[in-house]
């Protein structure tokens, strides 16, 4: 491995074919170990990274076809080696890395590009007001390594207030709180952060709880 391909990995495109069925399959360009899969629920944009291949000991990144877009499919029932999304599988050419929904693609992205999580009173009898997140990811407290949590217990919040990150795909998403009657759905408008649900650096499901607040008093 040179220098150059250590600071500047070369990036690989993977093959795009449209099944019957309207989903796509990108295959591998080439023979290689691959690894790094992108987790069942995210997002995959054009042009967007979706993993990396090892040939003869060199890391390529790949990167999703120009006309690709949806969201990952979990791997089926007879592939349960393609379920080890972090695990390095050898792959020949035109091997199955990643299946998509491209329906799906359009609400995820919506999501995504969203500064507010989803919201709302968790559901069952105990009337908790919990902030949700808006998509698949890994959730972060904290803006950067090093930096201080945006939230913790006894935290402060108004609508429009920074309260953490979801990671997709290395793209960074920040959220904010949204409550009140334009950002809303059972949450108020100032609150105070009860308790954190999850750990930082946490994966979490479209939908999940991130914390929970209680009313803030003016």
């Amino acid at each position: 491995m040179t220098p150059d391909s250590r600071l500047h990995p070369p990036t690989l495109t993977a093959r795009l074919v449209r099944l019957p069925n309207g989903q796509l399959r990108l295959e591998s360009p080439t023979v290689g170990l691959y690894r790094e899969a992108p987790r069942p629920g995210s997002l995959v944009t054009p042009d967007s990274p979706i993993g990396q291949l090892e040939i003869l000991g060199v890391l390529h990144h790949l990167l999703a076809p120009s006309e690709a877009a949806g969201v990952v499919l979990p791997a089926p029932p007879d592939t349960p080696h393609l379920a080890h999304h972090l695990a390095r599988r050898p792959v020949a050419h035109g091997d199955l890395l990643v299946a998509l929904d491209p329906e799906a693609a359009t609400a995820t992205a919506a999501a995504l590009t969203s500064t507010s999580a989803v919201a709302g009173t968790s559901s069952g009898q105990t009337g908790k007001l919990v902030f949700r997140a808006p998509t698949a990811g890994r959730f972060y407290t904290r803006p950067g390594p090093g930096k201080p949590a945006l939230i913790a217990p006894g935290t402060e919040l108004r609508t429009g207030q920074a309260v953490g990150l979801i990671e997709v795909m290395k793209t960074f998403s920040r959220l904010h709180y949204n409550g009140g009657e334009r950002g809303g759905e059972g949450l108020p408008a100032q609150a105070r952060v009860k308790a954190i649900l999850v750990k930082d650096e946490t994966d979490v499901a479209a939908g999940d709880p991130l914390f929970e607040v209680e009313a803030s008093a003016d």
